[in-house]
């Protein structure tokens, strides 16, 4: 069921850095997630206990200090960026034409 009063967003309106950006925060949450797709849900979240070498350990801390909790902001920041820009594109939407925006506000 296809909807003519909804709209996608257009190709042009798009903001080719943003989508850049959105990739590069899912990659670095991938990378964090990574030791945890390995084993079981029962094991330490770390998976410091399975690599006890003294490169695996600098490794570990290498991708902790470049990539924890940094790319889960960057990802936040860019979803409340997208939401402010769709918000916006819908409010001068309404003005103008029936279109159906999804809105908290």
């Amino acid at each position: 069921m296809s909807n003519p009063s909804v709209a996608s967003l257009a190709i042009n309106e798009r903001v080719p850095l943003l989508d850049a950006l959105r990739g590069f925060a899912l990659m670095g949450i991938l990378i964090m997630n990574m030791p945890g797709f390995s084993y079981s849900g029962g094991h330490e979240a770390d998976g410091s206990n399975y690599w006890p070498a003294a490169y695996d350990q600098f490794a570990e801390q290498v991708r902790n200090a470049l990539f924890s909790g940094k790319f889960n902001s960057l990802f936040s920041l860019l979803f409340g960026l997208a939401s402010r820009s769709n918000t916006r594109a819908c409010s001068s939407r309404t003005r103008s034409t029936p279109t159906r925006c999804m809105s908290s506000g």
